[in-house]
């Protein structure tokens, strides 16, 4: 069964948290293991607001196995991975709850459950551990908001979305 943390990060908020990733060693990949420079992403978030191109990537550790299905995406299921979908925002000045999700046990060809290293579950509480203390907690406890996010929100009157029919109040 997987778990997974959801949040509004935006900008700066997003770019503390890709510091923290490289200061621990850690990196980016996109579905097919192509490496993302965190530099470029970087340059991104200080140059403009906007939505960008990569709505979702990988990380990865030096420590994870990749699995690849047969047209070489990364199988997330089965690979040490930690999925990143990043907020977007919408021009009716909306933003999209993003999250980091990870699996840690499946069903192998066999059908025999296989648990993930104890390693893994411990990077993805550390990554978790960290939005849940670095950002805002939502009324409902239930999605956390960046600084920058939040601006948008309380001083230009934003809605945090987590469905069509589901705001998020902060």
């Amino acid at each position: 069964m997987g778990k997974q943390i959801r949040f509004f990060m935006h900008g700066n908020d997003e770019l503390k948290f890709l510091e923290i990733m490289e200061e621990q060693g850690d990196s980016i990949v996109d579905d097919k293991a192509n490496p993302i420079e965190i530099n470029k992403l970087k340059q991104f978030f200080r140059n403009t607001v906007e939505e960008v191109e990569l709505t979702q990537f990988f990380m990865i550790f030096p420590e994870s196995k990749l699995i690849r299905d047969e047209n070489g995406f990364i199988e997330p299921i089965e690979s040490d991975v930690i999925e990143f979908s990043r907020c977007s925002i919408e021009s009716e000045n909306m933003v999209w709850a993003g999250r980091i999700w990870a699996e840690f046990n499946y069903y192998d060809n066999n059908d025999a459950m296989v648990k993930k290293d104890k390693w893994f579950e411990q990077k993805f509480n550390k990554y978790r551990n960290w939005i849940k203390k670095n950002l805002r907690i939502s009324v409902d406890k239930g999605y956390y908001i960046g600084e920058e996010a939040y601006k948008l929100y309380k001083e230009k009157g934003y809605r945090m979305k987590a469905g069509p029919k589901v705001e998020i109040k902060f």
